[in-house]
């Protein structure tokens, strides 16, 4: 192998490499596999925000969550969210489901309350 081959050898394995990262970064931005999806949950953020927002998940990429048919709680009750609410992963402290997904039974209402908590690193 003369040293021009090498180089464009090397070059090629270079570029194959930077294009797999970059694949693969976009995949893991736009991929919506959560199991979770289609479910009411309660998502609590960090301090200083410490907000507790409850709505349906529709998407979860890998930092953020999107929720459709959200309130904000409060010590006041409830506070409807327009259209949607983009939660950032590293603002949460904790996401609560709650049972069956929702639409499961009539409308909105209905739905179940087990509840499993998953702590967001």
């Amino acid at each position: 192998m003369t040293p021009t081959e090498f180089i464009v050898a090397c070059l090629l394995v270079w570029f194959a490499a930077i294009l797999s990262v970059v694949v693969y970064s976009w995949v893991r931005s736009v991929r919506s596999d959560t199991v979770l999806r289609g479910h009411r949950v309660t998502v609590h953020t960090k301090q200083p925000d410490d907000q507790t927002i409850h709505g349906v998940l529709v998407r979860e990429t890998h930092d953020r969550f999107v929720l459709v048919d959200a309130s904000y709680i409060t010590d006041r009750g409830e506070t409807p969210i327009p259209d949607r609410a983009v939660v950032f992963k590293a603002s949460v402290s904790w996401l609560q489901e709650h049972g069956e997904p929702a639409g499961a039974a009539k409308g909105w209402a209905g739905l179940g309350h087990t509840v499993r908590r998953l702590v967001v690193e």
